[in-house]
């Protein structure tokens, strides 16, 4: 059964809702980095952040966990749902390939340059780090994700899932666990690094570059995402309302799983209190991290079609979700700029600019998205 979608071309404001939820949720964590000068980092080969006990410590960090899956995972709805339509207007495969590695390039490339301007301008050097890094994002990531998974996307949904869970699976094994962090670099392989394993690249002068967001287990969710995008295609309205039964699901296992301390999580740790049970390794993604982020993703989802007939394009979450580029960009130096003129640092100072950033950011992306519309449908800025 084709969608209402398909039918009138229109966007699905549950998508756009929950990616603009997502950008909110994510300019508090860059918000605490950038002038607040607070920053956490959930990484393997590191012991768990340590919040003090501080339940807003914590929860200002967790709560911007969906935000990277997030981002992956609806991207991957997005790609699909753009073939589709593109099939529609006579589009060849060639002409979707070309825009996706023309697309995902741009992301790159964006990212190596703006974008690692600003953190090394509006976080690094206020954290008195080197005055000069390259760092690999989630931007770097979707960019690479999205020329990979345009190379995947003829195949069956079946195989997708076995290809997905695979390198989900797998990832905690690429890492050289319990060694002393000394010792790791000379165990970890180009490739290891590339595909699974965040670290960092050293020359004779030191680190120089810093990869993030390892290629395989988020190329994953971006799949997960295409498939999500294929059901939607069939089944706009069931599918929405199985998102909130799969979100439960997937909270269900992540409770089981982290009380069984096991290796999903990559630290093995049982939890011994809230804050442990709800500490998961997100660099690179664990099968916990996963399970909760995407099932709170899920959950949101739900919620946001049960308020669709509710919402419209003059919505700040839909308009924040349409130009996610933009935003994030903005966002960027906004922030950046907040932080060398605010001298004060700490919680209140970082909810204070980042409420104060949500509402200087939307007159701008208000415009932009406007402006967006206005523009024909192959239109480069619609790339933004």
């Amino acid at each position: 059964m084709e969608t209402s979608y398909l039918k009138s071309g229109k966007r699905i404001l549950e998508l756009d809702a929950a990616r603009g939820i997502l950008m909110i949720l994510m300019a508090l964590d860059h918000s605490s980095s950038f002038i607040g000068n607070i920053h956490f980092s959930e990484m393997w080969a590191l012991p768990m952040p340590d919040y003090g006990n501080s339940l807003l410590a914590f929860f200002t960090r967790w709560i911007t966990h969906p935000c990277a899956p997030g981002f992956t995972f609806l991207m991957g709805t997005g790609m699909i749902l753009f073939v589709e339509s593109r099939i529609k207007r006579g589009w060849k495969a060639h002409a979707m390939l070309r825009h996706f590695f023309i697309r995902g390039f741009i992301l790159l490339f964006l990212s190596l340059t703006l974008e690692n301007f600003f953190w090394n301008w509006g976080f690094l050097t206020k954290q008195g780090g080197p005055k000069w890094f390259i760092f690999f994002t989630i931007i770097s990531t979707l960019g690479i994700s999205m020329m990979a998974s345009s190379l995947l996307m003829k195949l069956r949904s079946l195989w997708l899932v076995i290809f997905s869970m695979i390198c989900i699976i797998v990832t905690p094994f690429f890492l050289p666990l319990g060694l002393p962090i000394k010792e790791i670099a000379g165990q970890l392989s180009m490739s290891q690094i590339l595909l699974f394993t965040p670290w960092e690249f050293k020359t004779f002068v030191g680190p120089i570059a810093f990869w993030v967001y390892p290629l395989m287990p988020w190329l994953s969710i971006t799949l997960l995402g295409i498939i999500f995008g294929r059901i939607l295609i069939k089944y706009r309205d069931g599918a929405f309302k199985k998102t909130g039964l799969v979100g439960g699901a997937f909270l269900l296992i992540f409770a089981a799983m982290r009380f069984a301390g096991s290796l999903a999580n990559i630290n093995t740790l049982k939890p011994n209190g809230l804050i442990s049970f709800l500490s998961i390794t997100k660099y690179p993604p664990s099968i916990t991290f996963i399970l909760l982020t995407l099932g709170i993703l899920f959950l949101v989802l739900a919620m946001l079609n049960h308020f669709a007939s509710h919402m419209s394009d003059k919505n700040p979450l839909v308009i924040f979700g349409r130009v996610p580029l933009f935003y994030y960009m903005l966002h960027l130096a906004l922030f950046s700029v907040m932080g060398k003129i605010i001298s004060a640092s700490g919680y209140a100072v970082a909810y204070g600019a980042w409420g104060t950033g949500i509402i200087l950011l939307y007159f701008p992306c208000k415009w932009y998205a406007r402006f967006k519309k206005s523009t024909s449908i192959d239109s480069i800025w619609r790339l933004f």
